[in-house]
Formats: structure tokens, C-alpha cells, sequence
């Protein structure tokens, strides 16, 4: 029991993980911020080792970060492309566990494009996008815009409806189409 303090009659710990602080009626009027300032005071000077921060994260796992910044949608995606050497660190095939550190340059494929990201945070959970951005410097090259690909060959508008005969006959001079030939004039 630590000593009564500004209104704080009793502090109770159950473990070593929860504190419950029991507070009289007149400090229960007083200002939220106060309460807090206080209960910190009191357990600071009580219990010195109690309120010491975590240390920080000098490592984090290789999927767990990949999904962390959202270079992956799901936990599991991010471990098995590690699995499959889809990710590397610093040029080197990454295993799940593989520790990630701050300025390590991570290039993850699948997708559309490779990305290639330098580390400036370790994050271990995932986070919003803003913060995710925030966690690397992107490096990847330049996705080239929709008009520069390739159409598809043969591959008409969603919505267009059935082809006439004449679209028909233009697919079906298109290279490759020699087996859709041979099927129409068997019949």
C-alpha cells in the first residue's frame, strides 16, 4: 500500500501487470489530466522500475513488418512469399524470421510490379496507410501508366455485348485464332 497522496487512498496491484487506484470523492472533481499526473507521481516515487518505458525495437521479423507496412494483405501472404524467396533484405532471400533493421533495403515481388523499399521505422503490427508510408522510403520504379500497356488480344469491353459477324471475322484473323477456324468449318 503506498502512502495516501492529493487524494489517492490506496493503490493495489494484482501480478505484476494491473494497478487499480482507488481515489476519494474529492479528487474525483478534479481535473482528468490531474488524476493522471498524480497516480504517475505517486508510482514513480513508490515503484521506480514500474514506469520505466519499453525498450525500443532495434529487429522486427521480415513478414511481420512486410505486412505491417501493408506490402502484403494478410499475415499469412507475407509469410509464405518470404517462404518462396519473393522477399529479400539487402539483396539476400529472407526466411519469415529474418530480423529487419533500420536502413535494410527490402524488395518484395508479386503483384503487378516489385517493390523496393528502404526501412526508416520497424513496425510489428500493422497500422493505417498514412503511418505505413511513413515506415519506408519506396524505391521501386515507376509503374508504367494504364494507356502504355498491351491490350489484350482478342479481349473485348466488359459491356460490349455479343461481337457481330463481321467483329467475329476480324477475331478471328487475329494470330492464334487457327483452332477457332478449323472448329467452324468442320460443322
Amino acid at each position: 500500500m503506498a502512502r495516501p497522496y492529493a487524494g489517492i487512498t490506496q493503490i493495489k496491484f494484482s501480478g505484476q501487470q494491473r494497478m487499480m487506484a482507488v481515489l476519494s470523492a474529492r479528487l474525483s472533481r478534479a481535473p482528468r489530466v490531474g488524476i493522471v499526473i498524480v497516480a504517475r507521481l505517486v508510482l514513480r516515487s513508490t515503484y521506480p522500475g514500474l514506469m520505466t518505458p519499453a525498450p525500443t525495437r532495434t529487429t522486427a521479423r521480415a513478414d511481420a513488418w512486410v505486412w505491417a507496412v501493408r506490402l502484403a494483405k494478410t499475415r499469412s501472404q507475407a509469410t509464405a512469399a518470404c517462404k518462396a524467396g519473393h522477399v529479400r533484405i539487402n539483396g539476400d532471400k529472407a526466411k519469415p524470421a529474418t530480423p529487419v533493421r533500420i536502413g535494410d533495403r527490402v524488395e518484395v515481388r508479386g503483384g503487378e510490379w516489385p517493390r523496393i523499399v528502404e526501412v526508416r521505422q520497424l513496425l510489428v503490427k500493422r497500422v493505417g496507410a498514412p503511418v505505413a508510408q511513413a515506415a519506408y522510403v519506396d524505391h521501386s520504379p515507376a509503374q508504367p501508366p494504364k494507356v502504355e500497356r498491351p491490350a489484350a488480344i482478342g479481349v473485348r469491353d466488359r459491356g460490349a455485348g455479343r461481337p457481330t459477324k463481321k467483329e467475329r471475322r476480324q477475331i478471328e484473323k487475329l494470330p492464334g485464332r487457327e483452332a477457332a477456324k478449323e472448329r467452324r468449318q468442320r460443322r
